[in-house]
């Protein structure tokens, strides 16, 4: 089983890093001048753009052992004690320093979460070697523990230009045949997400080792969050689960909505046995969703994620050649139509409860059909009642229609 490109060819050097040289320097800086006690490095920007690349960069060429912690898989205080609070204080078994890397720092919620970013700040203080995090942004209030004990790094998006050296060392260590305008499209529609750039290069190449521009215009356009339907050319268009999880983590959508697309799109891409096992991966997935709804146990997350994204993508004999433009799940437009039919009724039902003792529920199903119906035979009517029950404009919204 290959690994995913962006893995692969992942630099081994800082001076490989495309881009953010200053930051580079500052990150050099930072390890070679720790001390215990210190405060910790935040490097935080958009997703893909080499923030963890050029941590394990550095480990890689000055020998530290990296202890990576994912904040996201961790998610509460006991696990990331867990993981990474006696790495943080012990030597490693071979003598070699160490560094602590917090990914996805700002992955863990004020809530479901509750605990974990003190438990980071905890780490940080108490840590005998660097610890450095990754994160979109800390600027929200749960994270200001976070944000006291670190020093921040803006790492900023590679221009297009960039992204192309890296493209070009990609493409000739995988002795691929790519047209110039292929390279520049996939660099422009990356905006500046390096391992979305690789990563589609990746599925071009796994239909042809020459890639043309035509093959390019198949995919799609990516939007900033790693469109859905390029998420599902990666999951319908190759059978390698490490590529349809990377994909799903770097597309960067609610695990729901994603689902409802799988869910909608899959009888177009999969047949006969290839659709049923895929269906089944994909209710599995539903089950463990189910779970964490009803008991709040968010390591089931992993099995949601996995089943839907890889269990689809490895449940097919034969890839769909054909390229088709994914539509939009029907069921969430339906309930989005719904809820918005149905909301001003309900604004109207709510704000009725208090007067006329009945259960918003009652009102909503049995009076305002005839509120409704009174408002239609008298103009007067619905100025009437605003005024009898102090009613708002937008309470009165049901009525005017």
């Amino acid at each position: 089983m290959s690994l995913p490109w962006s893995i692969k060819h992942q630099p081994s050097k800082l001076d490989e890093i495309v881009g953010n040289k200053e930051n580079i320097v500052e990150l050099q800086k930072f390890i070679n001048n720790y001390k215990p006690g210190s405060k910790a490095l935040a490097l935080e920007g958009p997703t893909g753009t080499g923030k963890t690349a050029s941590i394990i960069a550095l480990a890689t060429q000055f020998n530290y052992e990296l202890v990576e912690m994912n904040a996201s898989d961790v998610r509460n205080e006991k696990g990331i004690t867990a993981t990474a609070g006696a790495a943080s204080r012990q030597m490693s078994l071979f003598f070699k320093s160490k560094i602590i890397l917090i990914d996805e720092a700002d992955s863990v919620s004020g809530t479901k979460d509750r605990g974990a970013p003190s438990s980071i700040a905890e780490l940080i203080e108490s840590s005998a070697f660097p610890v450095i995090l990754t994160a979109t942004s800390l600027d929200e209030s749960k994270f200001s523990a976070i944000r006291k004990k670190t020093k921040r790094l803006q790492w900023k998006q590679p221009t297009a230009a960039e992204v192309e050296i890296i493209l070009r060392r990609v493409i000739k260590e995988e002795k691929l045949s790519c047209d110039e305008d292929v390279i520049k499209g996939l660099a422009n529609r990356s905006n500046g997400d390096i391992r979305a750039a690789i990563t589609d290069l990746q599925v071009l190449a796994s239909a042809s080792r020459k890639i043309t521009k035509a093959d390019l215009n198949s995919m799609g356009e990516r939007n900033t969050h790693a469109a859905l339907s390029t998420l599902l050319i990666k999951i319908f268009k190759n059978s390698d689960p490490k590529i349809a999880m990377q994909a799903l983590e770097e597309a960067n959508e609610d695990p729901d909505e994603a689902m409802l697309w799988i869910d909608e799109n899959l009888p177009y891409e999969y047949s006969g046995k290839d659709l049923s096992d895929a269906y089944d991966f994909l209710s599995r997935a539903d089950v463990f969703k189910g779970r964490i709804r009803k008991q709040q146990h968010w390591r089931y997350l992993v099995y949601v994620t996995t089943f839907m994204a890889a269990g689809v993508a490895v449940s097919k004999t034969k890839k769909n050649s054909a390229m088709r433009e994914y539509k939009r799940a029907e069921r969430l437009l339906a309930m989005w139509m719904a809820n918005q039919k149905n909301a001003a009724r309900k604004n109207l039902a709510k704000a009725l409860v208090p007067h006329l003792h009945a259960s918003a529920k009652e009102l909503f199903t049995i009076s305002m059909p005839f509120l409704k119906e009174l408002a239609r035979k008298d103009d007067s009517f619905a100025d009437k009642l605003k005024e009898r029950y102090k009613l708002e404009d937008e309470q009165m919204a049901y009525l005017e229609k």
